[in-house]
């Protein structure tokens, strides 16, 4: 809420699909918007494993460029990235610049 308090034009603008590749496609929902919000939001990850989800060699393709991680506060290059690695411990990723 923050952010959208801070930044209402990254809410104003279209949804676009974000590319996912590997075993783990189908268990993530990600989509960039307005081109300065990227959103990774996984479904139905029991079939990743447990306790915790195993992305194994799932990528998004982020718009190039610098982002930065809204949940952990750290800086994020754009291009292809593993979702493990973007979502870390956290259940969403939210990512603008």
């Amino acid at each position: 809420l923050r952010l959208r308090r801070r930044r209402p034009d990254l809410f104003s603008e279209r949804h676009r699909p974000l590319d996912v590749t590997g075993r783990g496609a189908g268990h993530l929902v990600a989509f960039v918007r307005g081109g300065g919000l990227a959103v990774l939001a996984p479904r139905l990850v029991l079939g990743l494993g447990e306790p915790e989800p195993d992305w194994g060699d799932t990528t998004v393709g982020l718009p190039e460029g610098p982002w930065h991680d809204e949940l952990r506060g750290e800086p994020v290059v754009g291009g292809s990235r593993r979702v493990g690695e973007l979502l870390g411990p956290f259940p969403v990723g939210l990512l603008s610049r």
